[in-house]
């Protein structure tokens, strides 16, 4: 995005609420190109809801779980961010630079699946096309974290919008799994056969950036204010499950991996 696009947008625009939700979430892609993941991250993150506020509109940022080391499950919001790789880095200089700039916004740190577009499937969507063609899935057990199905996340942040919420929120789900059991539940609930699914281990794999093996979040806070439990992993695949549209493959394994 060119300098100055977001903001004219915003400004032609005029909506009650910005979300800004861009990101590169290729890890590997961003430890190679760090400033191209921090001029999205963080300065079109800083341009985008700058331009909501200035409008009177409410400014709400989507971040990640992937702020910490991943030496410590649950992490509360309250935890300081030690990032460990680029991707991370430049999220965190987005929240930054985000309440630097709009002291009202909403910050919101999860990790979502569900049903993906055409041009960017997701993880579920890999992992589901993967099962139907019979091919072997490598999935982490030592890798944990606390994912939400993505039309179950949308209406948690439209609710803490609604009800003028500000300052940084965990929304994610309430289990805490690892990726391979990720992937075994999400077998077991569309029919495939859990010998699809080979169990590997984070540490035995070269990757170019370094991955947190934990990025769980705890959702107290969120709890307490909207006075009910964030859902289950059960009710999130189900969630999935119950919206299934007509399948799209693809053969580019890499980009929507596991990892």
């Amino acid at each position: 995005m060119l300098p100055g696009a977001g903001e004219a947008l915003v400004r032609d625009l005029a909506p009650d609420v910005v979300i800004y939700a861009a990101g590169l979430t290729n890890v590997d892609g961003c430890e190679q190109d760090e400033a191209r993941a921090h001029r999205l991250h963080c300065l079109a993150a800083k341009e985008c809801l700058s331009a909501a506020a200035a409008i009177g509109g409410r400014a709400v940022h989507i971040s990640t779980d992937h702020l910490w080391r991943g030496d410590t499950s649950m992490v509360s919001e309250t935890t300081p961010p030690e990032p460990l790789n680029a991707y991370a880095r430049t999220k965190r200089a987005g929240e930054l630079a985000v309440i630097e700039s709009v002291p009202d916004a909403l910050i919101i740190r999860t990790n979502f699946f569900g049903w993906g577009l055409p041009w960017r499937q997701s993880l579920s969507d890999w992992l589901l096309n993967e099962f139907a063609a019979g091919r072997i899935v490598n999935a982490f057990v030592d890798t944990y974290f606390t994912p939400i199905e993505m039309t179950l996340l949308s209406k948690i942040i439209t609710t803490l919008a609604e009800q003028d919420a500000t300052g940084i929120f965990h929304v994610a789900g309430s289990s805490r799994l690892s990726k391979h059991d990720f992937a075994v539940q999400l077998a077991k609930a569309f029919g495939y056969s859990q010998e699809l699914i080979k169990p590997v281990s984070l540490v035995e794999h070269q990757l170019i950036a370094p991955r947190p093996r934990d990025m769980s979040l705890a959702t107290e806070k969120l709890t307490t204010f909207l006075g009910a439990v964030p859902p289950d992993i059960d009710t999130c695949i189900q969630t999935l499950a119950d919206a299934a549209p007509a399948r799209i493959t693809t053969d580019n394994g890499e980009k929507y991996g596991i990892d």
